[in-house]
């Protein structure tokens, strides 16, 4: 047992991302916390953190370490959880996180009608867009891009999000209007930021009943700004004229309807470099290793937001 706290304490913090905060919920000093992780860091002689005055960040070692030790941590409170309930009533804490956009839009709305449904049942909630950070690990419950299906849980697609290309009315006038694939080689496009810090690529295809139907293209975006976390920030900067972007027609609704953009191309279908990327899923682990309180919110969400395929 000996062994288990300074890997329990390191676990804390990678959760919280801050010693302050996991020092108050392990009811020890910053200081204390600190040295547990610091004794852990020599005993595996490998760095954990990368520290700075006002960031705590992990490394990829660390990383590693925390996303196996934080899957069994997590079995092991589920079935504690399970153990202390009374009548297999849902009591405790549940973590959710979600693409921001999303947790925004459709989530947020209904959970005051899952507080009421479910008094005892507290919840901690992530928005997190890309593809650093720790709510992408730390979670019970996890709302994110098709793509992003992970190993060994259970998917449960909730929702397509059509994606359409966009731009503001001065950028066009500045630059011109886009009429086929090639000339976007020519424009800025505003782009999003996947794995290994490559731009997210944009498929296009002819919509049915459009002359030359043909193979789906690849085209990769180029431009000036790629944006990492917090994705829907590529509706703001097209608004304010920095170039063409692909949005969820969701999220580019209201400024359509203003006329501060305008939508282009509407001729193609447009999707990721793969169709999973438009649609929103959600990931939780096996039943049988959930709490109750994950199995409330998990047929919660699915009920209140599964739309029909």
């Amino acid at each position: 047992m000996d062994e288990l706290r300074p890997l329990w304490a390191f676990v804390q913090v990678a959760r919280f991302g801050s010693l302050s905060a996991a020092a108050q919920a392990l009811s020890l000093s910053p200081a204390a916390l600190s040295k547990s992780v610091g004794r852990l860091e020599k005993k595996l002689d490998m760095r954990l953190f990368t520290r700075t005055t006002r960031s705590l960040q992990l490394t990829d070692e660390g990383r590693q370490l925390f996303e196996q030790l934080d899957t069994s941590f997590s079995d092991i409170q589920s079935v504690l959880h399970g153990v202390r309930q009374v009548h297999g009533e849902a009591t405790g804490t549940v973590r959710l996180s979600t693409v921001t956009a999303f947790g925004r839009r459709n989530v947020m709305p209904v959970l005051p009608e899952f507080f009421a449904r479910y008094p005892r049942v507290d919840m901690v909630m992530s928005l997190h867009d890309g593809a650093r950070g720790l709510s992408r690990h730390a979670y019970d419950v996890r709302i994110n891009w098709g793509e992003e299906r992970e190993p060994n849980k259970v998917a449960h697609r909730l929702c397509i999000m059509p994606l359409v290309l966009v731009a503001s009315p001065a950028y066009l006038a500045r630059c011109g209007t886009p009429k086929k694939l090639q000339d976007l080689e020519a424009h800025d496009c505003i782009s999003v930021s996947v794995r290994n810090s490559q731009r997210a690529c944009w498929q296009f295809s002819r919509r049915v009943g459009q002359a030359k139907p043909g193979k789906p293209q690849v085209f990769v975006p180029r431009g000036r700004l790629m944006v990492v976390d917090e994705l829907e920030t590529v509706v703001d900067a097209a608004v304010a004229g920095l170039g063409l972007t692909v949005a969820a027609a969701d999220n580019v609704a209201a400024p359509l309807a203003r006329g501060e953009l305008v939508r282009v191309m509407s001729n193609y279908v447009i999707a990721g470099a793969d169709v999973d990327h438009t649609e929103i899923v959600l990931q939780h682990p096996p039943r049988r290793l959930m709490s109750p309180a994950t199995k409330a919110l998990v047929d919660f969400l699915i009920e209140r937001l599964k739309q029909p395929v």
